[in-house]
């Protein structure tokens, strides 16, 4: 499901780098704006009940909720784009970026 997820993002924004951080911006302020509309987003909804379903089958470990966890997941993706988009030269093309995301979301930095 993670992959899926950073490979939708990719697919849409790969081409699209220079509107990403306007698209950042429009959908933190309607975050900040429609809280209780976060709730609702089916890509998070979604996310939420595969996380769920992870964590039941021991497939990740958490001691947070599903539902936070969901939200830095997709924080993390969001902050990977911006980070993405703000690079002169990107260093490494998307996919692989986000699949980075997916690495650090299961892995940690640590790598323990």
């Amino acid at each position: 499901m993670l992959g899926a997820t950073t490979d939708a993002f990719a697919e849409v924004w790969t081409d699209k780098r220079a509107l990403l951080p306007h698209a950042g911006a429009v959908a933190l302020r309607r975050i900040a704006a429609v809280e209780a509309a976060r709730d609702q987003q089916p890509l998070r909804l979604e996310l939420v009940k595969h996380v769920a379903a992870a964590v039941r089958s021991g497939e990740l470990r958490a001691k947070l909720p599903a539902q936070i966890l969901a939200d830095m997941f997709l924080l993390n993706v969001f902050a990977a784009l911006m980070a993405w988009s703000a690079a002169a030269t990107p260093p490494l093309p998307l996919p692989t970026i986000l699949g980075g995301v997916i690495d650090l979301f299961l892995h940690g930095a640590a790598g323990a």
